[in-house]
């Protein structure tokens, strides 16, 4: 019994990484970079002994206490400050070092078993290894805070840089045209997607939904972001039944394809529209969006199309003449810079 309690113990110890990994949301990099206050590229000199503290941190409305490990990096590149790029020579600052807080395991107790502990929550850095870090401010304090999401601290790789600087350089997104200071940018999370059969909800001739094997189809996960360029607040209309949001295919031999992104209406029940339905955006704000509405995630675009590339077309159009706030609600139509993805047959 005592042998198969203990092979019971790491059978769970051994699947915990992949549970704890599959519990967390796959959160964007642009939207990990939106909300952070500083991105660097630095090293970590030095690495304190884990304290239980009490701290006020980002996000949290009450102080955590828990285990605290605090680390000194130096910066080598800054990527962005408050949400902007560095002037040149602030870009690679000489001698600036940080201080940062992350959460950390208790440590072990003299004869205590310890099976696993899931680096899922807790983030560790390397004492002589180079990161690249996306943080927050500590409420009153000089300190950043770390969070122990993976994407938040990766190895300072070029690639790895890459993607982030992308994500973080929101002047640099593939915004649209400005039209009446409102502008729409369509990231894809790739420019690839392989074609699969997938079953979806339909409507039988009885008028019951069910499940059908359709296809083959292509997933392609997108984001979409609005953003004032103005210098007067705006205010937008993201109320579903309006069907704000349109986007349009077009592929090989001038064939056009129109995604049904609303047929969550049918089973949905909206309230009738009002100012909650509308988002005000100060000057030079971004929020990100969808057909459901404003959303800090991405999106499925299912394109059933033939292998080939496709060319990907976002509007968002507004013709409801109303007041958020004391800002009237935004009309006309904007469109995103086109992207390009390619579909894939289906992988063996």
């Amino acid at each position: 019994m005592a042998n198969r309690g203990l092979l019971l113990a790491l059978a769970v110890a051994l699947a915990a990484p992949s549970a704890a990994w599959a519990m967390l949301a796959d959160i964007p990099l642009p939207v990990l970079a939106r909300e952070s206050e500083l991105i660097v590229v630095g090293e970590a000199v030095e690495a304190g002994a884990a304290a239980k503290l009490t701290l006020d941190v980002p996000g949290m409305k009450k102080p955590l206490t828990t285990w605290f490990r605090k680390y000194v990096v130096k910066v080598t590149r800054v990527i962005t400050e408050d949400g902007r790029p560095p002037a040149a020579k602030a870009a690679k600052p000489a001698d600036r070092t940080i201080q940062i807080f992350a959460r950390s395991p208790a440590p072990r107790q003299p004869g205590q078993l310890r099976l696993f502990v899931s680096g899922a929550y807790y983030a560790s850095l390397a004492v002589g290894k180079p990161y690249v870090l996306i943080l927050r401010t500590m409420p009153g304090k000089p300190e950043y805070f770390l969070t122990g999401y993976p994407k938040n601290y990766r190895p300072a790789k070029p690639d790895q840089i890459a993607r982030v600087e992308t994500a973080a350089l929101v002047d640099r997104w593939p915004w649209g045209r400005p039209v009446g200071g409102l502008q729409v940018a369509l990231i894809p999370r790739r420019t690839t997607a392989y074609l699969q059969q997938v079953r979806r909800a339909v409507r039988g001739n009885d008028g019951r939904m069910r499940t059908e094997l359709q296809g083959p189809s292509a997933s392609v996960r997108c984001m979409l972001a609005l953003r004032n360029a103005s210098k007067a607040p705006l205010a937008v209309n993201l109320y579903p039944p309006d069907k704000f949001l349109s986007i349009v295919a077009a592929g090989p031999g001038g064939k056009t394809v129109r995604p049904d992104l609303y047929r969550f209406l049918v089973r949905a029940d909206f309230a009738q529209f009002s100012p909650k339905n509308a988002v005000v955006l100060a000057a030079g704000e971004t929020v990100f969006f969808n057909a459901m509405g404003k959303g800090n995630y991405d999106f499925a675009v299912n394109l059933d199309v033939p292998a080939g590339t496709w060319t990907l077309r976002a509007s968002y159009t507004s013709k409801r003449a109303a007041t958020a706030g004391k800002c009237k609600l935004w009309t006309g139509t904007a469109q995103a810079v086109p992207a390009d993805i390619e579909v894939k047959k289906p992988r063996r």
